[in-house]
Order: structure tokens, then sequence, then C-alpha cells
């Protein structure tokens, strides 16, 4: 890892910023949330989806808005976030409205103001531009990460709020065996 150092220019005041470069496991969107600490409460709730294999899909193009441990913690008492992932459709329902299909880099949001995405769940995800991207009311805080053909962008809240869960119209698949 190391720093990178940025200088730009707004409105003729030169400002500097730096960011540490961090190591990503490329792979997969469930290695990633898996191997990435600051996502491990996300990660759980794709879990408790029992929708991983969906994560482990390198053919499709998805984008993903990803709240950190800090900004669910921020949202979710202990006791909700326990009982969303108590609840499989409760975690789909969480998990899901935050990824949607296609590939959205921070330049293509920041053009797309007043457009309305609609979420793996079909919940819709309003994006909006005032200084920053936002979607909902979650600005993005750092983005673009490329995993596989999807990109991982880290929001300052999460889409879909507690008493929110239970809106989307989708529900997590079932699967049915047969035998004979």
């Amino acid at each position: 890892t190391g720093n990178v150092a940025s200088t730009t220019t707004t409105e003729n005041i030169p400002t500097t910023t730096t960011t540490t470069a961090q190591a990503v496991d490329t792979t997969n969107l469930l290695t990633f949330l898996a191997t990435s600490p600051q996502y491990s409460l996300f990660y759980n709730a794709v879990v408790a989806s029992g929708q991983t294999a969906f994560f482990l899909d390198t053919v499709t193009s998805y984008t993903m808005a990803c709240p950190t441990n800090d900004v669910i913690t921020a949202y979710y008492s202990s006791t909700q976030w326990s009982a969303l992932l108590a609840s499989q459709s409760a975690a789909f329902d969480f998990v899901f409205s935050h990824i949607w299909e296609g590939r959205d880099s921070i330049a293509t949001l920041f053009g797309s103001s007043g457009r309305t995405i609609s979420a793996i769940s079909s919940f819709p995800i309003l994006v909006t531009v005032n200084g920053a991207v936002y979607l909902n009311n979650a600005a993005i805080v750092d983005g673009n990460v490329v995993i596989g053909l999807s990109l991982v962008h880290s929001v300052d809240a999460p889409l879909i709020l507690p008493g929110e869960l239970g809106s989307t119209t989708s529900a997590a698949p079932t699967t049915t065996t047969t035998t004979t």
C-alpha cells in the first residue's frame, strides 16, 4: 500500500488530497466483501439473505453501494441489526436494495441527476447531484472499486432504513427440489 497525492484546482484554490491505496481482491463481490473488514456487517447480511451464490457471478456487471460497518451501526441499533440478520427476507431486502445491474461509475452517476435506478430488490434509488453524488440520501464517499465486471461505491448512509424494510416488491428466490 502507498499514498497517492493528487492536486486539483477548484475556483483557483489548489487543494491536495491524499488517499491510501488498498489491496483489493477482484475475484468476485463475495470474496471482496468477505476479505474487506470495513464491510463485514454487510457481508453478514449477504450470508443471512441466503444468496451468496449471486455474489459469485463473474459474468454480469453490477454496481453496489455499500455502507461500511460504522454507517450500519450509526443507523441500525444492535437489536434492529440482529432482527435483520435473523430474517432471510429482511436481509434480502437490505442487501439487494444496495445493488443493481449495470456498471455505473461515479462519473456516470454524476451525469445522471434525476435518474431513478431500480435495485435488484425493485427498491427505487434516486440519483441526485449536489456537490457530491447521492443515492437516495446517501452520499458516495469513495468509489469506483473494480471487482471483476462490477463496481463498488462506499456510501455514508444505508439506502434502505430500518422502517423501510419490507417495502420492496421482491422476495428471496426459493428452490424446489423434486425427488422421483
